[in-house]
């Protein structure tokens, strides 16, 4: 697993180099083989970039919670990637009162059509965590606040109550519901004394 966590530019980084060092040609050998060795070392190069592209979108698309589906075209994965969002570092255990999940699946038509108005009503709002149902932390989040259907959200009240709302309704975003989850939120931390650090 440590090898998902690196970046993949490191793996091409470190290939390339270890392809140019392998190219330090003899210096009696003849011309015709230097240029047989330069062309395999580029072909070589460009076979390790294209080798790590292709494995980038795969990758990406499985921390997004898709399930592997060897029917699944390549560019529907680098399009469904680019749409959504990448998953929020947020565990169960750090929510607090006032956040607000919006609950996603990587292979939901409806979420692929509601995210980018969601997108656009959520952005530059504080405590709004994206989590996709299918990966381990959104299975764990899942667990302890229910949802029957994605794209949903939900607004935490405390560590046992919340309010859930459908964010896709009649085939189209439902902007009211997620309306009503940041007027929520803007109660709660306005009912909610903030402690100010003297």
């Amino acid at each position: 697993m440590i090898l998902l966590k690196l970046p993949w530019i490191i793996y091409l980084i470190l290939t390339i180099f270890l392809l140019i060092g392998l190219n330090v040609l003899d210096p009696r050998e003849s011309q015709t083989h230097k240029n047989i060795n330069r062309a395999i070392h580029i072909t070589a190069i460009f076979t390790a970039i294209a080798f790590v592209l292709l494995l980038t979108t795969p990758i990406a698309a499985l921390r997004k919670g898709w399930t592997f589906d060897p029917k699944t075209r390549l560019s529907e994965l680098i399009t469904t990637n680019q749409l959504l969002p990448d998953e929020d570092n947020k565990n169960v255990d750090n929510l607090k009162p006032a956040d607000i999940v919006i609950y996603l699946r990587y292979d939901c038509k409806d979420c692929h059509r509601a995210w980018p108005e969601l997108k656009e009503r959520l952005k530059d709002k504080n405590d709004v965590y994206i989590i996709y149902t299918r990966t381990p932390r959104g299975k764990a989040i899942r667990e302890r606040y229910p949802i029957t259907d994605v794209p949903s959200g939900i607004f935490i009240k405390n560590k046992k109550e919340y309010i859930r709302k459908s964010l896709y309704t009649n085939g189209e975003p439902n902007l009211k519901n997620v309306n009503r989850l940041l007027e929520l939120q803007q109660k709660q931390r306005q009912a909610t004394p903030v402690a100010i650090d003297e």
